[in-house]
């Protein structure tokens, strides 16, 4: 029986032509990718289910008159997606059909351009799932949330009680004649479908944001209008206190539960803007670590994923370092991300190590590398929020260094191997850190719970003091109002009742807490022997050392160890 996998040329796809509408019954057939025919793209989950864990049944399709196994959840998907295809008269691509998925050095170069293969596709066809019993009501409240949103944002008033935005759905056409029950129903099982394992995936943001993709769960779609819309809509109102907790998108500990779609909303906005100030700001590693909490079954698409999309890195000359490479280990593709910065003189990789923790639910999983990786090369398995202090708090920008502890000087290191040597003043160590992480509570909370350990560590500490070290003094905005530097976050405007404010101060009350709540995740507030107050990383603890790398933006934690050469966290100080 012949190959279903000839060789692929240059510049070459593969492409599904279905037979009939069955979905599982097709041709495979070789194109230049800049003279295919029409063609969708099928975005879905390899694996089913809502945990990785769940065990992996086989199915079947028929390809060029030969038998070839799938995985269910795409059976699913070819067979309520490929007869719309088939009537639009477009060709399907499907990562785990169309690429030899045995062959790394196929694999490797389609990878390359899959960034371009979704792009030229006539529409980008997204795979959530199969429908239930109450699907039809879920879709129904976010059309009808579409609908009203911009009405509703117009207003003066705010309705702020469940029973009002309640009864404002209801009015809806699609509600009209249903009890209001299904409005709550309708919400409950759309708070479950962002629940699904589709929005954490790794690819989906390479994937489906752009501005042709429609979202399928079962016979019902819907676009990134409904989804747009109902950001701003739970923006506003999803995280009320008077919302009971199964119409909320969070749960206890404040884990958002729908963080992986609203990261994908943001890196929709980021890449379908027209703003080039925006272009320049996609760094490899701040796109890697939004891919953190994604999830991949193989690790290296962590970085593979993210480096289209890269303006920072010369693909031409780090190509020995950068270059897709499935023959590479994840060892080897994450050392070869951190040499990469390192070897042009940024610091600033060192500060996403602080995930490289000891805590077991931070660990990657048993066996997952051969040998471990160096102590200064950042594991973006682990899924973890961190980020480096002098990056950007909003999404769409940084924010301006926030000091230099060494003026003027320039990165002094050597990197040879797995071998980290770099040249610092280490002036200080820690000495307490409080129990309570940043990413416990709300900023308002923070400013009390870590205010009252500040002062009574260091009495003659202001509460202005306190702010800007909640804040990492730095400005959040350079056009909006509050952007004096070190005088940041209006506290009294933070705190105050959502009824009583303007669309547009709702908007800015937004940005200023997304700027503490990254300043502030998954750090401690603590105290050095030098009687230094400021925040650290979570995972640092009394005894660790402060030192101010030459060419380095903050100051870091270095905690020494035996069979280690050493473990770096990025942190800022108060500045002297």
């Amino acid at each position: 029986m012949a190959s279903l996998y000839n060789p692929l040329e240059a510049n070459k796809i593969r492409l599904l032509a279905f037979i009939d509408d069955t979905g599982t019954n097709c041709t495979l057939e070789k194109v230049y990718l800049n003279d295919a025919p029409p063609y969708a793209c099928l975005s879905y989950a390899w694996q089913d289910g809502q945990t990785l864990s769940t065990p992996v049944a086989q199915s079947t399709i028929m390809i060029n008159g030969q038998l070839k196994s799938t995985r269910p959840n795409l059976q699913d998907a070819l067979a309520h997606l490929g007869p719309i295809a088939r009537s639009n008269g477009h060709r399907f691509w499907v990562d785990a059909l169309c690429i030899n998925q045995d062959d790394l050095v196929e694999r490797a170069e389609q990878v390359k351009i899959m960034k371009h293969i979704y792009e030229h596709a006539e529409t980008v066809m997204a795979w959530i799932g199969p429908a239930n019993a109450d699907t039809e009501l879920a879709l129904g409240v976010m059309q009808a949330v579409s609908n009203f949103t911009h009405e509703l944002f117009n207003r003066n008033t705010q309705r702020t009680a469940l029973h009002l935005w309640q009864a404002a759905i209801s009015r809806q056409p699609f509600f009209q004649n249903r009890p209001k029950s299904d409005v709550l129903v309708g919400w409950a099982e759309m708070v479950q479908m962002f629940k699904a394992l589709y929005w954490g995936r790794t690819w989906v943001q390479q994937e489906i944001t752009g501005n042709n993709a429609v979202f399928y769960c079962g016979p019902w779609s819907f676009t990134w209008k409904e989804l747009h819309a109902f950001n701003e809509f739970h923006g506003t109102y999803g995280g009320l206190r008077d919302m009971p907790d199964k119409y909320m998108l969070m749960i206890s500990g404040g884990v958002n539960v729908g963080s992986p779609f609203f990261d994908l909303h943001v890196a929709e906005k980021n890449r379908t803007t027209s703003s080039t100030s925006l272009a320049k700001k996609q760094k490899l590693m701040a796109l890697i670590r939004e891919l953190r909490l994604t999830h991949c079954s193989d690790a290296r698409d962590k970085v593979f994923a993210a480096l289209p999309h890269a303006t920072d890195v010369d693909q031409v000359h780090a190509k020995d370092l950068l270059a897709v490479d499935y023959s590479k280990s994840v060892r080897d593709t994450f050392l070869n991300v951190a040499r990469y910065y390192l070897e042009h003189g940024d610091l600033e990789i060192l500060g996403y190590v602080g995930a490289n923790c000891h805590d077991h639910d931070c660990r990657p999983p048993r066996g997952a590398e051969e040998s471990p990786l160096p102590s200064w090369v950042p594991d973006w398995r682990i899924p973890y929020r961190i980020r480096p202090l002098n990056t950007g708090g909003r999404s769409d920008r940084d924010y301006p260094m926030l000091y230099n502890p060494l003026p003027h000087s320039t990165a002094q290191l050597q990197v040879t191997s797995s071998t980290l040597q770099i040249y610092a003043l280490i002036f200080d160590t820690l000495r307490t850190i409080t129990l309570t992480a940043g990413r416990e509570y709300v900023p308002s909370q923070l400013k009390i719970k870590w205010g009252k350990h500040m002062k009574a560590w260091s009495p003659n500490l202001t509460s202005r003091d306190v702010k800007r070290i909640l804040n990492a003094d730095a400005q959040w905005s350079a056009d909006e109002v509050g952007n004096a530097r070190g005088e940041v976050i209006d506290w009294e405007f933070l705190d105050e009742p959502i009824e009583k404010m303007r669309p547009e101060h709702r908007y800015w009350r937004h940005n200023m807490r997304h700027v503490l709540r990254s300043v502030c995740r998954d750090r401690r507030a603590g105290r050095t022997k030098g009687n230094r107050i400021g925040i650290f990383p979570e995972a640092a603890v009394p005894g660790d050392v402060i030192a101010a790398f030459y060419g380095g933006h903050a100051l870091y934690v270095i905690r020494p160890e035996q069979d280690r050469q050493g473990i770096f966290w990025m942190s800022l100080q108060k500045k002297d």
